[in-house]
């Protein structure tokens, strides 16, 4: 069982990065030619204040270390949805907080750059 949640865990993973891809595609189809140098380092520091920060935030969260939030893995752990150890639990939180983060992440992103270009 363990190599169809493995797919699963690579499937989920490639739709973040095609969500990811996504936004920041379309925003540079959006800008203009002399808007392109300030468009990606907007995107950059999009990228990292939007996506990377909540990901370890996420990630260190459900590590367990902090203490404060019942991790997602503890849950899986009770359920027994997972039975490959704790990297491959680690893992398919990772997979599940990457998703989140990069569909809402995709959905700002181009909400905001339609905004700014509805503006002009």
């Amino acid at each position: 069982m363990w190599f169809v949640d493995s797919i699963l865990v690579f499937v989920i993973l490639v739709i973040a990065g095609i969500f990811l891809s996504a936004g920041w595609f379309l925003t540079q189809r959006l800008s203009s030619d002399a808007e392109k140098p300030e468009t990606s380092r907007w995107l950059v520091q999009w990228m990292i204040k939007g996506f990377a920060v909540p990901f370890l935030i996420w990630a260190v969260v459900n590590t367990g270390w902090t203490g404060t939030f019942l991790p997602r893995m503890a849950f899986l752990r009770y359920t027994g949805v997972n039975t490959g150890g704790h990297a491959f639990e680690f893992l398919v939180v990772v997979a599940i907080g990457t998703f989140a983060i990069s569909t809402y992440w995709c959905a700002l992103t181009i909400g905001w750059v339609l905004a700014l270009q509805g503006r002009e």
